[in-house]
């Protein structure tokens, strides 16, 4: 039997899932019976109009307000409205790896190109829910149940967060992501069908356009359309770019048969080589003249480089206050290594690491002037921290030859694992939390 939009019993059921969240676990059902017997009397109080979230608290995440619940009922309920939006409307969350790998595709083309690469500030801040549920009821496509519910989430959570959610979607919980998608459907109709637009990806709040236009020209637009939306640009997070000789978009030849390629020496930088950072990456691809010639590769983005190394030194600096060296032996195997998370079933284990996060990690050939972004970077790094510290703390033998194993080139090329149980995980990273 299939599930459909109806708030029953066996519909809620089916929303418990395998796995259970931490939050809700303490005071969830421990057995099949439990969850049943919650289902049967959430479905009464729905049907009698009696349900409320109850379970609602204020939470954080990734150093933002968020919004958790701690009741599983709430889960149940909160789930079925996600599941039926979802299903209405064919949401699918892009895949990480496959928008890198269009991307790198579309960069080692030989066409001139202009590439504009946007953050959304405050993405989920700057939607306003009456504005999703206003849609919602217009396509009629979700039953009046579930957009009933989900007013009545939405009520609630105003009590909650530093703007009270007054105007942004609650982070934190699955519908917001989904509302967020639907509200951006329009954002992504609009962006890919411009004049000269061949590739738009958009991942979260990530965006990258590529345009036979001039960048410039076509930034122009998009932010017009991002400013209709009642969206903000994040101009920090945010670049363009054209790859292509000087007079790529001014040459009246057709595109492929251009008889001045041929004879162009333009330099658009020293090596001919642009990049931009999208997804962690960052993308360096041919420009100028090398592009008869085109390739792209694929390296760490700087900033999430920056952000290993702040780790490192972080796990360093909790050593030297706490003494706890298998503490610190743990933080900087975590870093170097592909990581799996023990829980009870196997069927829930979770694996993440330098292979996993940078699977398509490739470098240009050697000189190159992106060595800030490469792994090699990342161990020159370590290992000149770890010689720094056994200069200043009293360290044996057999402590820096276990803390010299580690190596991001290792863990990647030969995707070494580690595994760690979930407690030891939430320690390594409250290091680097409370180091902030």
């Amino acid at each position: 039997m299939k599930p459909t939009q109806d708030f029953t019993a066996q519909n809620l059921f089916w929303m418990k899932g395998r796995k259970i969240s931490e939050s809700i676990k303490k005071n969830a059902p421990i057995d099949k019976a439990g969850w049943l017997e919650l289902a049967r009397e959430t479905e009464e109080k729905i049907a009698l109009g009696t349900f409320r979230f109850v379970g609602l608290f204020a939470s954080n995440a990734s150093g933002k307000p968020a919004l958790s619940t701690c009741n599983a009922a709430d889960a149940l309920v909160l789930r079925k409205i996600n599941g039926n939006i979802r299903r209405a409307y064919g949401i699918r969350q892009t895949q990480r790896a496959q928008a890198v790998k269009l991307a790198r595709t579309a960069l080692s083309e030989q066409i001139p190109k202009g590439i504009i690469s946007l953050d959304l500030k405050s993405c989920f801040e700057s939607i306003t829910p009456r504005k999703v549920t206003e849609k919602l009821r217009r396509d009629a496509k979700v039953s009046t149940q579930t957009i009933h519910l989900l007013e009545l989430f939405l009520s609630q959570a105003k009590k909650f967060g530093t703007n009270k959610y007054t105007r942004g979607l609650p982070r934190g919980i699955l519908v917001s992501s989904t509302l967020a998608e639907l509200y951006l459907k329009e954002l992504d109709n609009r962006i890919a069908r411009m004049e000269g637009v061949y590739l738009y990806l958009r991942y979260v709040d990530d965006i990258l356009v590529m345009t036979s236009r001039p960048s410039q020209a076509a930034l122009k637009e998009i932010s017009g359309i991002i400013a209709t939306q009642d969206l903000l640009l994040n101009a920090a997070k945010s670049r363009i770019l054209d790859a292509g000789c000087l007079c790529a978009f001014d040459c009246s030849h057709s595109t492929g048969k251009c008889p001045c390629r041929s004879k162009c020496i333009c330099r658009r930088t020293p090596d001919n080589l642009d990049f931009v950072d999208y997804l962690g990456y960052r993308l360096i691809f041919s420009t100028g003249s090398a592009l008869r010639n085109p390739a792209c590769y694929a390296m760490i983005a700087q900033s999430k480089a920056e952000r290993t190394k702040k780790r490192i030194y972080l796990a360093i600096t909790n050593f030297k206050k706490n003494k706890n060296f298998a503490l610190l032996s743990d933080s900087l195997r975590y870093l170097t290594s592909n990581v799996t998370i023990d829980k009870s079933s196997h069927r829930s284990r979770l694996s993440s690491g330098i292979a996993y996060t940078y699977d398509q990690y490739e470098e240009p050939k050697s000189p190159h002037r992106f060595m800030d972004c490469s792994l090699d970077s990342l161990d020159k790094f370590l290992r000149t921290k770890i010689r720094k510290l056994s200069v200043s703390t009293p360290l044996t033998y057999m402590q820096r030859r276990d803390l010299f194993k580690n190596s991001f080139v290792y863990g990647h090329k030969n995707k070494h694992r580690a595994s760690f149980s979930q407690s030891r995980s939430l320690e390594i990273k409250r290091i680097w939390t409370n180091g902030k």
